[in-house]
């Protein structure tokens, strides 16, 4: 941390909701205040302010006009915001840059940490944990009361509210001391991350409203369908279970990730359970019945309302990113979430899919009985156009980068599969991995399921997945021993080198967990670092395992061979919980790393030669520039650091060039 340091936290009250709005728009509303603002300098005075001492002056302003005094906070987006248009604005404080800001909850994230502060305090176990029923009262600060009609600003509520805050302070001063700076290169892309949050993406409202008055005639059709063949709303969700369970289905929760597992879908890999036992067939009655309750309470449809709600008045919708959010160091969608935009491409027949422009044009008709006739249910229809209300300025394009295949080059290059590797730059690895399959020749015009299979081993089986996963996710109507097929000719025929990636880096993490002393393999050299395993990247950068854990563990083949192993403490869908850890998860962690590492090598020089980053979605980077700019845009993408060369990583990149955003 630099030399000077202030630590602060607003709270306010609104009449606008930050949850739907985000932080700009909320920050930007006239009825947005500041109950009080608490601080806390590296010289250790302390202060706090309420709502009738905003004025400039003070320790305070001696801080915001030290350039040399980096402010403090956790999500430092929501306090940048308020500073920036209440305190600058209204009040006239000095502005203060994003590289004088820091933010603790990015560099938790970094860190392999929970970015909500009190789990967080938990997790370190600071001495001073946050103030959860204050919390409650500063978040019910904005309503108003049943029976007084007022705002609850009692003398009384306002000292609580104010020694809530100044605990806030204490808690994030004790997180940022512990976490200290982020890691290497992180602080420049995390100040990357600020500017293309600050920047925004503009919308397409007309469109959103011609695509929400599909979804208000369609879903009263879909409940009706829904109650005929249960007798059940779609939101009775304890009955719907039980009706299930009469039908034949007998499912533990209708959580999104539960019923794609049952239906079949295809999902993000880190949210399928392998060990939840879900059966593999479904009666036609439930299956249509879980298809209908998935449309009327669809979560994309609810991004229509969410995107008018955080667009500003310039018609640009701002925070829809959080640094680090997902994956080891991939971005994570916030607010309308583009990162789960439901698929694009919508087959009309004849193995052609519907061209944005051909299902823009249908939604803003908005003739039902057209879109039915030819893109099948509109609700699905306004689901996968979701992502073509957002729309580059009327004098730019998007420029679209996505990186082909990444995940699978880079853990065969990495093992050292280099015949693989070269497989990717003949251009017909699928073909080859169908060929060694099914051991006949294959075309994909001709064996088009073939072909899939082909395309899904490669792509779902370099981080250890088995037989039961595989036969659940891609070939449900095949027997199991087809599925086994599959994996060992991945394992043995196509990539025999990569299960001694998975082996190689799941040994010297464990030797590293029980000997303390460094280990390396392939390039990864896994360290202990004060209470963390850090894993070193060929990039310089770090992954960060909380907590690791010395432990035993049996063999899943045999519960008599027990070897060591090692568990860390981790943070996801809403759970902080330790977990094992095994040689794909391990792989799955470093591959997935990488290609973020050469995500963002591309994003800086992109920014560098004036091509501003909007939006950045998994392996994909989208910019507002000029349809001019395209062959530099491409050159940039393609460009590959000293370190992935010395892998042979092959890159290759998909280019789209689009007014709307598309996949």
């Amino acid at each position: 941390m630099a030399k000077s340091w202030l630590v602060l936290d607003f709270e306010t009250a609104s009449g606008a909701d930050l949850k739907k709005t985000g932080s700009y728009v909320y920050a930007d509303n006239p009825t947005t205040e500041v109950i009080c603002l608490a601080w806390e300098h590296s010289d250790g005075t302390k202060g706090i302010l309420g709502p009738d001492a905003l004025a400039p002056g003070g320790r305070l302003l001696e801080a915001a006009e030290d350039l040399n005094c980096f402010f403090v906070a956790h999500n430092a987006l929501f306090e940048r915001a308020i500073w920036r248009e209440i305190m600058v604005v209204r009040f006239g404080w000095p502005d203060i840059p994003i590289a004088r800001w820091h933010d603790t909850m990015a560099v938790a994230l970094s860190k392999g940490l929970p970015a909500k502060l009190d789990v967080l305090a938990r997790a370190l176990h600071l001495p001073v944990e946050k103030d959860m029923e204050g919390s409650k009262l500063a978040k019910a600060m904005s309503k108003f009361g049943r029976k007084s009609g007022m705002l609850d600003r009692t003398p009384a509520t306002m000292k609580r509210i104010m020694d809530y805050c100044e605990q806030d302070v204490a808690v994030e001063t004790g997180a940022m001391k512990f976490l200290r700076n982020f890691q290497g290169g992180e602080r420049a892309v995390w100040e990357l991350d600020q500017k293309i949050n600050d920047r925004g993406i503009r919308l397409d409202t007309a469109y959103i409203h011609a695509s929400q008055r599909i979804v208000d005639n369609s879903v009263p059709e879909v409940v009706q369908e829904f109650w005929k063949l249960t007798s059940i709303n779609p939101t009775q969700t304890a009955k719907f279970k039980t009706w299930l369970a009469d039908n034949g289905v007998d499912i533990p929760d209708l959580r999104k990730e539960t019923v794609a597992r049952l239906m079949g879908e295809d999902m993000e890999d880190d949210l399928y359970d392998s060990q939840l036992p879900l059966p593999l067939t479904l009666p036609l009655v439930a299956r249509r019945a879980l298809y209908l309750r998935g449309l009327a309470a669809s979560a994309s449809i609810k991004k229509l309302p969410a995107m008018l709600a955080c667009q500003g008045e310039d018609g640009r919708a701002r925070g829809l990113l959080q640094y680090h959010g997902a994956g080891p160091g991939r971005w994570a969608g916030r607010i309308l979430q583009p990162h789960n935009f439901p698929r694009a491409g919508l087959d009309i027949g004849g193995g052609s899919t519907a061209s944005p422009s051909e299902l823009v044009d249908a939604i803003m008709e908005g003739d039902d009985g057209y879109i039915r006739m030819v893109f099948g249910e509109p609700l699905e229809a306004v689901a996968a156009g979701l992502r073509h209300a957002l729309v580059s300025d009327r004098d730019k394009t998007f420029l679209i980068g996505d990186f082909a295949q990444i995940e699978a080059r880079i853990v065969l290059a990495l093992a050292g599969q280099y015949d693989a590797v070269d497989k990717f730059i003949t251009g017909k690895p699928y073909i080859d991995m169908a060929e060694a399959i099914f051991k006949k020749p294959i075309t994909k015009a001709q064996n088009l399921f073939e072909y899939t299979i082909g395309k899904f081993t490669i792509l779902g089986c370099g981080f250890g997945m088995g037989k039961h996963t595989f036969h659940t996710r891609y070939c449900q109507d095949q027997d199991m021993d087809f599925a086994a097929a599959c994996i060992d000719t991945y394992r043995t025929e196509f990539a025999p080198k990569v299960p001694y990636l998975w082996k190689g880096l799941e040994k010297a993490s464990t030797d590293t967990v029980w000997t303390g002393k460094p280990h390396d393999y392939a390039g990864i050299t896994y360290m202990i670092e004060g209470p963390w395993l850090t894993a070193r990247l060929p990039s310089g950068r770090k992954l960060w395992y909380f907590e690791p854990k010395r432990e035993r563990r049996a063999m899943p083949w045999d519960p008599l061979d027990v070897r060591p192993s090692w568990s860390h403490m981790t943070f996801k869908t809403g759970r902080y919980f330790r977990r094992d850890t095994y040689g794909g998860l391990l792989t799955e962690n470093v591959v997935q790393a990488i290609a973020r590492d050469l995500l963002v090598h591309c994003m800086f020089l992109l920014e560098r030669e004036n091509l501003p980053i909007v939006l950045t979605v998994h392996d994909e980077t989208v910019c507002e520039a000029k349809a001019s700019d395209a062959k530099v845009f491409e050159q940039i993408m393609v460009d590959t650091p000293d370190w992935a060369k010395s892998y042979r990583i092959p890159v290759a990149v998909e280019i789209a060039i689009s007014d709307r955003y598309k996949k």
